[in-house]
């Protein structure tokens, strides 16, 4: 993983002798205006096919792409980039072809995705849409989503025009000031990210997960203690569980 050039597609191309390697779908379009997705489709393959990228989006999976809608666009991208991306929202992240990447939206205030981070531990390969690097930090190393293969994020750009850039301390991701302007902030930034995301990754997170309990089986008609979670690895309570709960219930 290393730092690359994108763009959204209905926006103004980097300089000509720039490599482009990540051409985003223009969702906005689709947000500001009454367009269908077949119109904002079409200029953004031509994109696409002009660029032939690294990465390329097919636009979300959502009450107005149907699964099979956004597996017909993406079989129109796939010959013309190495790969694609697409954001499920409307079906499980488990659906998603393995050959696709499964994108999770990290900013809220624009595309919220309707699934938690444990919905997308079966996904083969995740890319992270947007946000902040400190969130794509707590992503991969916190919540332990490993199989993190790309990001983009235009925060870096943001927060170098205040001559900051992002490093990782011991008490965890911070913006600090660097030196340089805003190329050397962005400089600084990136070898950063480099450096941290393309480190080993933890096999456990940080974070302990706890999913609530299955609402089925004879254990119901025992009860359980007052704390109704259980470990994700748990299938089942532990053998003795309803014996010792029923002893100390009296």
């Amino acid at each position: 993983m290393g730092a690359k050039v994108g763009y959204t597609a209905t926006n103004t191309r980097p300089p000509a002798d720039v490599d482009v390697s990540f051409v985003d779908f223009p969702f906005k379009q689709l947000e500001e205006a009454e367009v269908s997705v077949e119109d904002v489709f079409e200029p953004y393959i031509q994109v696409v096919k002009e660029e032939q990228p690294e990465l390329a989006v097919i636009p979300d999976i959502n009450n107005g792409v149907t699964f099979e809608n956004a597996l017909s666009l993406a079989y129109e991208v796939a010959p013309h980039c190495e790969t694609l991306i697409m954001v499920p929202k409307s079906v499980h992240p488990s659906r998603i072809p393995d050959h696709i990447r499964v994108g999770i939206p990290c900013q809220s205030k624009f595309a919220e995705s309707p699934w938690s981070i444990d919905d997308y531990r079966c996904c083969e390969e995740i890319h992270l849409f947007g946000g902040s690097p400190h969130y794509h930090f707590e992503i991969v190393y916190e919540e332990g989503l490993t199989q993190v293969e790309s990001m983009d994020t235009s925060v870096p750009v943001s927060s170098a025009q205040w001559g900051d850039a992002w490093i990782l301390t011991e008490d965890g991701p911070r913006w600090r000031p660097a030196k340089g302007g805003v190329y050397g902030c962005l400089e600084a930034t990136f070898i950063e990210m480099c450096r941290v995301f393309n480190r080993d990754r933890p096999l456990t997170p940080s974070k302990r997960h706890w999913v609530p309990r299955p609402h089925r089986g004879r254990y119901e008609t025992v009860g359980y203690p007052d704390d109704n979670l259980l470990h994700p690895e748990d299938i089942q309570p532990f053998a003795g569980r309803e014996f010792y709960i029923a002893q100390n219930s009296v």
